[in-house]
């Protein structure tokens, strides 16, 4: 699932269910434009990157879940990658899921694996109601 989240100090819209070519049609340069992507589907990944130049290896590190948290700049944007912790009450374990995040003047593009919840659960949830 592709979300896409624009915000500014007046104003906040709130997009989901999008493709990627619509997501990255939308993007306004006077908005902070917040992108989240729940999928480990390499052709989704692989065509946000085409569409915004992402470095073709970003996409291996997006897609490769095993990996250890990483951290590379780039001329136009900065990417890492890290785990998310969190416990399941119901199994008594740790689970762990990869998240990774461009960062670029007015653009996030966030990464992960697609599980229920997630760390951006309170950031969302204490954004204004969308504006119709």
């Amino acid at each position: 699932m592709i979300q896409l989240i624009q915000y500014s100090n007046r104003t906040h819209n709130f997009k989901e269910k999008l493709t990627p070519l619509e997501a990255h049609k939308q993007v306004n340069d006077n908005l902070i434009n917040w992108i989240d992507i729940e999928t480990g589907d390499r052709a989704i990944v692989e065509e946000i990157a085409k569409l915004f130049d992402l470095h073709p290896l970003i996409v291996d590190d997006i897609l490769d879940v095993d990996q250890i948290p990483k951290f590379e700049g780039f001329e136009q944007y900065v990417f890492l990658s890290a785990k998310m912790l969190r416990y399941n009450h119901h199994t008594h374990a740790i689970q762990q899921e990869q998240i990774s995040i461009v960062l670029s003047k007015n653009l996030i593009i966030t990464f992960q694996e697609g599980m229920p919840g997630d760390v951006f659960d309170k950031l969302r949830d204490g954004l204004p109601l969308p504006v119709a």
